[in-house]
C-alpha cells in the first residue's frame, strides 16, 4: 500500500477514498457547467477549483468537503473504536 500526504490537491483531485463524491463532482461539473471535467489534464482541473468564485460552485464545493471530511471522521472514529474493543 502506498501513502501519500493529504494535501489540498491529494484530497480532492487524487484519493481513492473519496471516488464516490469526486464522481459527484465531477457530473457537477458536466450537468451544471457544461465542463467535462475528465477531459481537463491536472492544471485545468486546480485552475478551476482553486480560481473559481462562482457562488454556486463555491456553495457545492463546500458541500463536497464536508462530506468527505465526514466520512473520514467516520472511518477514524470506527478505527479508533475497533482498536479500543481489542485491546
Amino acid at each position: 500500500m502506498v501513502y501519500k500526504l493529504e494535501n489540498e490537491k491529494h484530497f480532492l483531485l487524487d484519493c481513492l477514498f473519496y471516488n464516490e463524491e469526486r464522481n459527484a463532482l465531477k457530473l457537477w461539473f458536466l450537468v451544471v457547467k457544461n465542463i467535462d471535467f475528465y477531459q481537463l489534464d491536472l492544471t485545468q482541473k486546480i485552475e478551476i477549483l482553486f480560481t473559481n468564485n462562482d457562488p454556486e460552485f463555491l456553495a457545492f464545493l463546500s458541500k463536497h468537503v464536508f462530506t468527505c471530511m465526514r466520512k473520514k471522521k467516520d472511518l477514524l472514529n470506527n478505527i479508533f473504536y475497533c482498536t479500543i474493543i481489542l485491546y
